[in-house]
């Protein structure tokens, strides 16, 4: 599975750009340390409801070097809990993620290996309101192995899982499995054919219960990778299906250019139905190193229009995002080297554009200092939008940095850029964070201390 660059992860509202709110700087806010002292978490998951639940879950190993999913969650207006243990403790597990219904039900989902055994299945467990986690239920029990499980609730409670099923060896297909808003899942459904690689798997849900997927299909194993300039073209796309409520998905439809290599799809819904992909394409076979940033929209229950460009070319690497607000307001945010001079100094900024419905996108606006990693966003029924990133720990002689993000508000006012931790050590403050209500946001790092990685948590005002 393809690394991610180590970005400031967030969830956030919607991005629209106008005016900057006043420049004063808030007081960072004291974090409260979540995982257990010893504990040394290697990845972690974050989610929240719209009433101020939120739950995170980590991996960390044992004294026994076995990797297990952790989880710690907090109700509304409360502090957050103990963590417990979720995973096998015989068994190693990975790939956790997390999220959390309308109505509270909180759903964990992670990879978990066979017992003696190379293949590997997914396994969720949930929580509803007020009661302790239920045992763990396995989705995917035969084939290869599982990776790359994404977890996505609807307004009525329906819950989707959608993850990549090894059928060979470097190929794969896109499995999914919905769980109805009773709390009873459905047998996995195989979405994609057995012919190519694919990967990255999106997935959300509507108002309704339709569910929209996303990913990115790759050539076979034995054809160059997508920076190789003698790549053929069509060969890596990203991909969209639709499954109606209560049916399954139908057949898919490519959103990137055929004559173009696609990759790294991000998909956004509002509950309506209207959604954003957005994606980086590699426009030359002759410019290997330049990218440009491109999407495809989608109006309520229709279907997705072709693709569209964002910005100029840019070099190095960008791994776009996108928000949709309640009105259909599409937001995107990406990194990007615009020069070559800033390509030399590693000079990575995080632009913004908006579109509204129907007409263009706006102009980008640079929203980060220069040399930062990052970005990812989130978005809330209000419209607004968290943006997060991690300035580069290089340009500091101590190789220490922090989690910075701004808030956007419905109206597109750009807020104050803000320090959200305290300095720590480089490559340790990656950050992450949810929306947990209409005026507050939490957000999540981890932290290098006493010779392990732990996870530092904070509660904001959404300004």
């Amino acid at each position: 599975m393809r690394k991610r660059s180590r970005a400031a992860l967030v969830a956030i509202t919607v991005i629209g750009l106008g005016a900057t709110a006043g420049t004063s700087q808030p007081a960072v806010p004291s974090p409260t340390f979540v995982s257990p002292a010893g504990h040394r978490v290697s990845s972690f998951a974050l989610a929240a409801g719209l009433d101020g639940r939120a739950v995170v879950t980590w991996t960390a190993a044992d004294r026994h070097d076995i990797t297990r999913i952790w989880v710690s969650d907090r109700a509304p207006g409360g502090a957050f809990r103990p963590p417990v243990a979720l995973s096998d403790p015989a068994r190693q597990a990975w790939n956790r993620t997390a999220a959390v219904a309308p109505d509270g039900t909180e759903l964990v989902g992670w990879v978990e290996e066979r017992r003696n055994s190379p293949q590997s299945f997914v396994v969720v467990a949930a929580r509803p309101p007020g009661a302790p986690f239920g045992k763990p239920h396995r989705l995917a029990t035969h084939a290869r192995g599982a990776s790359q499980l994404r977890l996505a609730f609807g307004a009525d409670g329906t819950a989707i899982a959608a993850w990549v099923q090894e059928t060979a060896k470097y190929v794969g297909r896109v499995a999914v499995a919905v769980r109805t808003p009773a709390g009873h899942w459905l047998k996995p459904e195989m979405v994609t054919d057995t012919e190519r690689t694919v990967s990255n798997p999106q997935v959300a849900l509507d108002g309704t219960g339709t569910a929209t997927l996303v990913w990115d299909r790759a050539p076979p194993p034995n054809k160059p990778t997508i920076l190789h300039a003698a790549r053929q073209a069509g060969d890596a796309q990203v991909r969209a299906a639709v499954r109606p409520r209560g049916g399954t998905f139908g057949g898919y439809r490519i959103l990137s250019n055929p004559h173009h290599q696609a990759t790294d799809a991000f998909l956004a819904e509002n509950a309506r139905g209207d959604a954003a992909v957005v994606w980086r394409m590699l426009p030359s076979r002759r410019d290997p190193v330049r990218f440009r940033i491109a999407f495809a929209y989608r109006r309520g229950d229709g279907r997705f229009g072709g693709h569209h460009l964002l910005g100029t070319r840019t070099h190095g690497f960008s791994f776009p995002r996108a928000a949709i607000d309640p009105d259909g307001v599409a937001s995107f945010v990406w990194g990007a080297q615009p020069t070559q001079a800033e390509l030399n100094c590693d000079c990575v900024r995080i632009f913004a554009a908006r579109r509204p419905p129907g007409g263009p996108v706006g102009k980008p606006t640079a929203i980060s200092p220069h040399a930062v990693t990052g970005p990812e966003i989130a978005t809330g029924p209000s419209g607004g939008a968290l943006v997060l990133w991690t300035p580069d720990s290089v340009s500091r002689k101590d190789f220490r940095t922090r989690v910075e993000g701004r808030f956007v508000a419905a109206d597109g006012t750009l807020g104050p850029r803000r320090r959200l931790s305290t300095l720590g050590r480089g490559m340790d403050a990656e950050g992450q964070g949810a929306l947990s209500g209409a005026d507050r946001a939490v957000v999540a790092w981890t932290r290098y201390f006493k010779g392990h990685s732990h996870l530092e948590v904070i509660d904001t005002e959404v300004p």
